[in-house]
């Protein structure tokens, strides 16, 4: 696709600072003069038209700690991560970079912390920015809200599980129905692990289990899961892996109680606390949860402590792969218009969701 002027026009949802609220505002894309007198993308650069943007809680946490000095680095910062779009233009340098042409339908990772978001009308990816190159052509069997939802949640999964090392282990998926566990529990199952122990409330028991977990712990009838987590060692050994996707630290006193004493993994992707405002509780666990990493490296702790989201390079392509299988399926909770932003970002900020929360940029085709 061409265009016939240098300046492109499309309207993106910023703020400056945690204290500016998310606005939708105009702006514009210098585009580059061709040979033949059209216009497009710069040389190093992908222009997609986006379609679909999934909310995640992350997205909250970088707003809410965008404190004021952040405006200084950008007056304009975006919020969004999964995208999913047309591939709209290609720059000449950029072709080599990316497996697809224009037109082609794309999912991905929009990662710039802040700095520019998906939640926009087009996005440029950049050939030159690593994170930008984590997108794919969309699994033919799901429409463009469907590939926005899965990116993050499941690179995140995906690396947190191992990617293969889970054959004939004992797992433990802490949030067994948030939009992480669910991939984890999936994955897990897909890689072979001999039990896949979750925690959820009895609400979301059946399907929990449909998707992979031999038994579930009801959180909500317990005033501690150190009890329960006992009970099934007991009953079937210990663990050799526990995903973390909620957040917490009740169970490090008792690990040596519920992991195997070698070759044990606990992996985060949350850190001791779920807290998404600036506060001592959050600085608090970021200091614990980097002490803990350390201690793993200098041998002291007999398990591996990890904190992990989509670094992988191979993660997106494998998740094509397993989503058109049917391996695995995708779970929104609700979709609202382009224009219904805040009520998207306040379903997201109630925690009350199970799923994925999806903003329509643009109707599907």
């Amino acid at each position: 696709m061409s265009f016939n002027s240098e300046t492109l026009h499309y309207k993106a949802y910023t703020y400056s600072y945690n204290g500016d609220p998310i606005t939708l505002k105009d702006y514009t894309i210098k585009l580059h003069k061709r040979e033949d007198g059209s216009f497009g993308v710069h040389p190093d650069k992908v222009l997609i038209k986006v379609h679909a943007v999934a909310l995640n809680p992350v997205d909250v946490k970088l707003y809410n700690v965008a404190i004021f000095p952040t405006k200084f680095l950008n007056s304009n910062q975006g919020t969004g991560i999964d995208y999913s779009g047309t591939v709209v233009s290609i720059g000449a340098n950029a072709k080599s970079h990316f497996d697809f042409t224009v037109g082609d339908k794309v999912q991905g990772i929009f990662l710039h912390p802040f700095g520019p978001g998906a939640l926009s009308e087009y996005i440029e990816l950049n050939s030159k920015v690593a994170s930008d190159l984590s997108v794919a052509k969309i699994p033919r069997n799901i429409s463009f809200t469907e590939a926005a939802s899965w990116p993050t949640v499941f690179g995140t999964a995906y690396t947190a599980t191992g990617h293969s090392d889970l054959k004939d282990k004992k797992l433990l998926v802490l949030g067994g129905n948030t939009s992480v566990g669910k991939y984890a529990i999936q994955l897990a199952k897909i890689y072979g692990a001999k039990e896949i122990v979750a925690t959820c409330s009895e609400k979301s028991k059946p399907l929990v289990q449909k998707i992979g977990a031999t038994s579930v712990i009801d959180y909500t009838k317990h005033k501690s899961l150190v009890n329960p987590l006992l009970g099934c060692v007991q009953e079937s050994g210990f663990y050799d892996y526990i995903i973390d996707t909620v957040g917490g630290n009740e169970l490090f006193p008792h690990l040596q109680h519920i992991l195997k004493s070698e070759g044990a993994h606990y992996v985060t992707i949350v850190g001791d606390t779920s807290e998404t405002h600036l506060s001592f509780n959050l600085l608090k666990s970021s200091f614990a949860l980097l002490f803990r990493i350390f201690n793993g490296y200098l041998g002291r702790n007999f398990y591996q402590y990890h904190i992990f989201s989509p670094t992988l390079k191979d993660w997106i392509q494998k998740g094509v792969e397993l989503i058109e299988s049917e391996q695995i399926g995708i779970f929104i909770d609700s979709t609202y218009k382009f224009s219904e932003f805040h009520k998207a970002f306040e379903k997201l900020e109630s925690g009350k969701v199970s799923g994925k929360v999806l903003v329509t940029v643009e109707d599907e085709e």
